[in-house]
């Protein structure tokens, strides 16, 4: 029987000890949260930097996470992203903010053969994609993966 009681099955390892940590303390909660930020701010700023630094960007995926990715990027003025490609063809052919066409993998790889390419897919898709580029030529040198979390709510911050 379920009584609404919180248990450690519903949150994730990381989850239920920040969610012991508030039970316990909130003043100590409130300071491990605001250094979790802190930290997480300095991995949002690290990730834009590298972008910045490639040459010409390739963004592969533009579903949720991916439009999520497309707006950060623009808002923090990574402006190398020549074109983004996406298994889903009923957007293909459709242009986005700065008249970039949406256009399928295999294409937008002849087209730009020594681009880096960045995996801006969620659910579990990144490995596929990855494998996708591969076989179609690109080394996994090419290939960009975030390793921190996008959603539509960060997708606007701006980190200076």
């Amino acid at each position: 029987e379920d009584y609404g009681l919180i248990t450690a099955k519903d949150y994730s390892g990381e989850r239920w000890n920040e969610y012991c940590v508030a039970k316990g303390n909130q003043a100590v909660f409130a300071r491990f949260y605001y250094y979790k930020m802190q930290y997480l701010n300095a991995l949002y700023k690290q990730f834009i930097e590298k972008m910045k630094g490639l040459n010409t960007v390739i963004q592969c995926g533009y579903g949720e996470v991916g439009k999520a990715w497309w707006c950060f990027f623009r808002c923090n003025g990574v402006n190398n992203i020549e074109a983004v490609c996406d298994n889903n063809k009923s957007i293909h052919g459709k242009k986005i903010s700065g008249g970039i066409d949406l256009a399928d993998v295999e294409s937008t790889v002849r087209k730009y053969p020594e681009a880096h390419y960045f995996i801006a897919v969620g659910g579990g898709f990144a490995k596929q994609i990855k494998e996708q580029l591969i076989k179609c030529g690109i080394s996994e040198v090419q290939i960009v993966e975030a390793l921190i979390p996008m959603n539509p709510h960060r997708a606007t911050t701006i980190y200076e």
